[in-house]
């Protein structure tokens, strides 16, 4: 999900039919560079890493 990119689906293409099949789909490198610089779900760029610090320390790991 991802407005940089325009998709806000979480899907970039989809085929007409319910078979398997091979989806080929153009990308626009700058769109991507610029959507990893600055992501809108930034998942691991979230972790505290002061948090997992302290529970180690306090599990003796």
């Amino acid at each position: 999900m991802d407005k940089t990119v325009g998709v806000n689906d979480g899907i970039l293409a989809i085929t007409a039919s319910a078979d398997e099949e091979v989806l080929v789909a153009d990308l626009d490198h700058d769109l991507l560079v610029a959507s990893r610089a600055k992501p809108e779900a930034p998942g691991l760029a979230l972790r505290r890493l002061d948090l997992y610090a302290k529970l180690q320390a306090e599990m003796g790991a």
